[in-house]
């Protein structure tokens, strides 16, 4: 898999620090992708680190405890743990990241806590991709790449203040997606900023290829985990979040489909799924509110499934 950092050394200094001045990870979190990267970092420990937080305590034995995972009442954070595994519980110490981090992004279109959701409903979207693509063995962190593609947007809209119209109407009067007129405009686009931030927060190497690369209109490397996510972020517009002034004018390799054998009927599927799930999110007690956004005007640019 070809790295994407060399992108990241071309990125203006004000960028650059934008990114390193996030807020950190959490601690959970980073014990957990020591985990992951098979640093002597025991389940005890993180199970300790994580019993301090007793809102991510609920939400970890909720998850252990539902009709997907439960066999048996999970008691402890332990088992959960256990049951779970890493990148389950490091996707919803994530997803309490994420929102500690809402921000409003009118270069977007976007209102406070939309691309928040927007990730969310796209990890809901590849969980679908994989309920219905049993044989492919799409792996876990494709749910972890879902949640981020996007997070670059975060970082553009705090240090660049740019209005919506202005790339709408470049992208209108030059006949190019949203990402093209970034490009254009700004010298990098959010799937840049985006696979940086992965790589700052030390995630694997297959979450920031997938974030760099998921709106490439040939995918000279195609993975099961980059095509999962890029069909995830068509679902996740598809049912309404995320659509601000970029609406459905964006582009994709219109391969991704086929490789891994999704039909129209299947796309569906996974649409209406994902509707159900963020229907069922939002009923929740953590739920936030969306907001609706007219589409951009603008050409619907990946292949038709």
């Amino acid at each position: 898999m070809s790295t994407v950092s060399a992108a990241h050394r071309a990125l203006p200094a004000d960028i650059v620090r934008g990114i390193t001045h996030l807020d950190p990870l959490p601690v959970t979190a980073q014990r957990l992708m020591a985990m992951l990267r098979g640093e002597d970092e025991s389940l005890a420990r993180v199970a300790d680190v994580l019993e301090s937080d007793q809102a991510l305590v609920a939400s970890v034995l909720r998850r252990a405890n539902s009709a997907r995972y439960a066999t048996s009442p999970a008691h402890s954070v332990r088992e959960a743990l256990l049951r779970l595994g890493t990148l389950t519980v490091l996707d919803l110490v994530l997803d309490g990241h994420l929102r500690r981090l809402l921000t409003v992004a009118p270069t977007y279109g976007l209102g406070e806590h939309d691309l928040w959701l927007h990730g969310a409903a796209s990890q809901f979207a590849v969980r679908a991709i994989r309920a219905e693509c049993p044989r492919l063995n799409i792996a876990p962190v494709a749910d972890t790449a879902a949640l981020l593609h996007d997070i670059g947007k975060l970082i553009i809209s705090r240090c660049l203040k740019v209005d919506a119209r202005e790339l709408t109407g470049h992208a209108r009067e030059r006949g190019v997606t949203y990402t093209a007129a970034e490009r254009d405009l700004f010298g990098f686009d959010h799937t840049i900023i985006g696979a940086a931030i992965a790589d700052h927060w030390h995630f694997p190497q297959e979450v920031a290829f997938a974030i760099a690369h998921h709106h490439d209109s040939e995918l000279v490397e195609a993975t099961a985990v980059l095509d999962a996510v890029v069909l995830a972020n068509i679902a996740a517009k598809m049912v309404g979040t995320g659509l601000g002034a970029e609406g459905l004018n964006f582009s994709v390799d219109a391969s991704c489909h086929r490789r891994l054998g999704i039909t129209f009927d299947v796309f569906g599927r996974i649409c209406l799924s994902t509707q159900e799930a963020m229907a069922d999110f939002a009923a929740a007690p953590v739920s936030t509110p969306t907001h609706r956004h007219q589409h951009a005007v603008g050409p619907i640019a990946f292949g038709g499934l």
